[in-house]
């Protein structure tokens, strides 16, 4: 049995933090999140900055269809960032996920 080693939340739900939280800690999973806020914005809002904790990968900013790109991965227009979290965190500056192994990350 193939089993997933990622878990992918859309930010639409007031409980996403208890649920990023419960996937964290009880299946180990990587967890990338789309939020359709931009990272500056997350990280200086204190209702939305507790996610962080969470979350390993960050896809920020709002899909924009004049901007939309079908050959982008992972993301669906130009102005939307791969951003690791726990290295962005741990700078105090966005770094950009690199396209790499799913094994580096925690």
């Amino acid at each position: 049995m193939l089993l997933s080693r990622a878990v992918t939340l859309f930010f639409q739900h007031d409980n996403v933090q208890i649920l990023a939280q419960r996937i964290r800690n009880e299946l180990h999973k990587t967890i990338w999140c789309y939020t359709g806020y931009v990272w500056e914005d997350i990280v200086n809002d204190n209702s939305l900055n507790g996610l962080l904790n969470f979350i390993d990968v960050l896809v920020d900013g709002p899909f924009l269809i004049n901007l939309r790109n079908t050959s982008l991965r992972f993301r669906g227009s130009s102005n939307q960032r791969i951003i690791d979290v726990n290295g962005s965190l741990a700078s105090g500056s966005v770094k950009l996920w690199c396209d790499c192994d799913f094994s580096t990350l925690p």
